[in-house]
């Protein structure tokens, strides 16, 4: 069994050592211009133009966050294949002009401003995650371009910004439902795992921590580490004997899968165990079998939600993607299109100032839920909530009044 995980921690250190080179290459070839791009939309037009409208993004196709990046890119497909199909604005077409930013902050840059002083998008959508939003979102603020930003959820890096709007629910809410379930089963202690590397997990585990305080639970651990961390059993075994009742892993996908590995293998056990984004995907379940049992993890949305549009929005993910399942990524991806969808028709135009001051009134119902932002354009309106594995299927579970089925727990394997 240790030769197993030794083997797997050296394929993940290859897999980043790769990334790293690749990411290397891709920055030089944004710089020469030879960088791939993908060109999404309508290949035939009966409308009134056939000039199509642009619209930009890198986005982590390969790498690290290549996994739910795909879901985010999905989402944007399936929004704008059924807009073409109904007259895509203005009178025409739509096109999404998408580069690989291969989970790289630096190359995400290059490629939104080649996005614009290049291929001349008339729009811009957001990449993923926090870290490379932070880094890319100075570009529309530089040529005064409105962005939306389903992939960013940290709210630190809004500040100042005027075009950038935040359209995913801010990473301070996502853990605090672990600490409410925590004291409503009368557990006392908390531990935190934390991706100390990315400005997302900490925004995520710093609210949580502040939650617990305020819920008279003691934090007995906060313990981080290195994004790129490929073996856990360290950081475990420095928490073990803390004696927290519950645990919650303020994670990426790639950190979420390794550290419920070394837990169970430690022999570490707690009554609860949560993460945030990698639960909710399904190479969590290929990648960990029955271990995934009983873990909690947040979403944004689910399946079974009453939000406007979500069935028709489920069947047609569907549909498209050989019968494969959104997650709430895939969902916020397709939400901030239906945002961009109603401002261009409020404004009548592609006028960014005008876009700009209409997304900062607008309230819009979407798949995702209520989309709406605040003065500084970080997210009000979204919600979060839990899902949590049980017999190999996800479930919604928090809170009980849009829960699929009951909460499980003690956590144990």
């Amino acid at each position: 069994m240790k030769r197993h995980y030794r083997i797997a921690a050296l394929v993940t250190a290859s897999v980043a050592l790769v990334c790293s080179v690749a990411a290397g290459a891709s920055t030089a070839g944004t710089r020469s211009g030879s960088v791939h791009r993908l060109v999404f939309g309508a290949t035939s037009w009966n409308g009134a133009s056939s000039d199509p409208i642009k619209v930009g993004l890198s986005i982590s196709q390969t790498c690290p966050s290549a996994a739910t990046g795909e879901y985010q890119l999905k989402g944007y497909k399936l929004f704008v294949s059924q807009l073409n199909k109904r007259g895509g604005w203005l009178g025409r077409p739509v096109q999404l002009v998408v580069y690989d930013d291969q989970s790289n902050a630096g190359t995400a840059v290059l490629l939104y401003q080649k996005l614009i002083t290049q291929d001349h998008v008339d729009l811009l959508v957001g990449p993923y995650s926090s870290g490379i939003t932070q880094a890319a979102l100075a570009i529309p603020e530089k040529y005064h371009m409105v962005m939306l930003d389903p992939g960013a959820a940290a709210p630190n890096i809004y500040s100042g910004v005027q075009w950038n709007f935040q359209a995913i629910d801010s990473a301070d809410r996502y853990l605090l439902p672990v600490a409410d379930i925590c004291r409503a089963h009368h557990w006392k202690k908390l531990g935190i795992f934390v991706n100390s590397t990315s400005p997302f997990t900490v925004a995520a585990a710093n609210a949580l921590k502040a939650r617990a305080t305020a819920e008279h639970l003691e934090v007995v651990f906060v313990q981080g580490y290195p994004g790129t961390t490929s073996d856990f059993s360290s950081t475990v075994l420095a928490a073990k004997s803390k004696g927290a009742d519950c645990i919650a892993g303020a994670t990426n996908t790639p950190d979420s899968i390794g550290l419920v590995r070394e837990i169970n293998r430690s022999g570490l056990k707690p009554k609860l165990l949560a993460e945030s984004i990698g639960p909710v995907e399904a190479t969590f379940l290929t990648s960990l079998g029955s271990l995934v049992n009983g873990v909690l993890g947040n979403t944004q949305w689910w399946p079974t939600l009453k939000t406007r549009g979500n069935k028709q929005f489920v069947l047609a993910y569907a549909k498209a993607f050989g019968r494969q399942h959104p997650d709430y990524h895939a969902a916020l991806g397709y939400s901030a299109f239906q945002v961009l969808d109603t401002a261009i028709k409020k404004v009548g135009s592609l006028d960014q100032t005008k876009l700009r001051d209409t997304i900062r009134r607008l309230t819009v119902r979407t798949v995702a839920g209520t989309f709406k932002v605040d003065a500084n354009g970080l997210q009000i309106g979204f919600k979060t909530y839990m899902m949590q594995w049980q017999n190999g299927r996800g479930v919604l579970v928090f809170p009980p009044k849009v829960a699929e089925k009951k909460i499980q727990l003690p956590y144990s394997h």
